[in-house]
């Protein structure tokens, strides 16, 4: 559920499901993000989550190889709720890459010891701003019982510009701690690159972090808290030039009803824009006639997710 948005001026728009039954508006503006098409299909391509293909070779533990639509990094926070903590997403999650298209391979090193090298299309993956591939690595690492650590690297170019100083670096780092009544993960992200189309190349760096965290109370009853931060001081992500952070709890309900899943979340969130560009929409107008912006705002959600799989 998106009540409002960050302040933003759009030149062009994708849109794909957000959670059941709503949907979240995501703009690709060619002076912003240097993203000047889509590829070919998008349209359809944007209503699909996963379309792939895998093969389990016999070498080794087990050597697996993927190739088509599939899930981007392996982040600790899905792009749709019913796999999360909370029903509403963290800033990090929006602006990773969270579906991507290309093929590669993973492998079990060890029985706590994961990697994946992959060649992938591009950050976004419905964007075509060039034909060159870029290249994606995960790394899942068990490293104690109760501890588990995930890092993701990307790396290729994301505009017309694709010499190799122009190539986006970017990495999404978690660790996990988690019982059977606990679930306390920390993530960081940061990402850079230099902007061609700007006089002089600046470079755009943009970071942030959340913590999520979970308690299980008595049945099927627990409750989550995600304090976050997003910085875009360029605007590169978001648009503007903007220190974002948060704080999300959420109380939940969970449990099966024969094969089918029921979650029930009554959820708060509350959100703050800071910076010279930051702000949030609201219903008021400025004198000028333009849509009145607030450094903050609270949003009260009741959400309904029902899945028809038994996971």
């Amino acid at each position: 559920m998106c009540a409002r948005t960050l302040a933003s001026h759009h030149d062009g728009e994708l849109s794909w499901p957000c959670k059941p039954g709503t949907t979240r508006t995501i703009s690709f503006p060619p002076h912003s993000l240097a993203i000047p098409g889509r590829v070919s299909g998008a349209d359809v391509l944007r209503h699909i989550a996963r379309a792939n293909l895998s093969y389990l070779a016999p070498i080794g533990q087990g050597l697996t190889f993927t190739a088509g639509l599939f899930k981007g990094t392996k982040s600790y926070e899905e792009f749709y709720a019913k796999y999360n903590l909370n029903y509403t997403r963290a800033y990090l999650t929006d602006y990773n890459p969270n579906f991507l298209i290309g093929f590669g391979a993973s492998y079990p090193v060890t029985q706590s010891f994961e990697l994946g090298l992959y060649v992938v299309k591009e950050y976004r993956h419905l964007a075509h701003a060039n034909d060159l591939p870029s290249y994606m690595s995960k790394m899942e690492w068990r490293v104690a019982d109760h501890v588990t650590i995930y890092e993701n690297l990307y790396y290729g170019p994301d505009q017309q510009a694709t010499s190799m100083e122009y190539w986006r670096t970017f990495s999404d780092s978690t660790i996990e701690w988690r019982t059977a009544g606990w679930r306390i993960a920390l993530s960081y992200d940061v990402g850079t690159e230099k902007v061609a189309d700007l006089t002089g190349s600046p470079r755009a760096t943009w970071m942030g972090a959340a913590l999520f965290t979970q308690r299980h109370l008595t049945g099927p009853w627990s409750v989550a808290v995600r304090p976050e931060f997003f910085w875009d001081p360029q605007g590169r992500m978001t648009e503007r030039e903007q220190l974002l952070w948060a704080n999300t709890t959420t109380l939940e309900y969970k449990r099966h009803l024969g094969q089918q899943l029921v979650i029930v979340r009554l959820e708060h969130r509350y959100d703050r824009s800071t910076g010279s560009q930051g702000g949030f929409f609201h219903d008021d107008l400025s004198p000028p006639g333009l849509p009145k912006l607030i450094a903050s705002q609270h949003l009260a959600i009741l959400g309904l997710i029902l899945a028809l799989d038994s996971a």
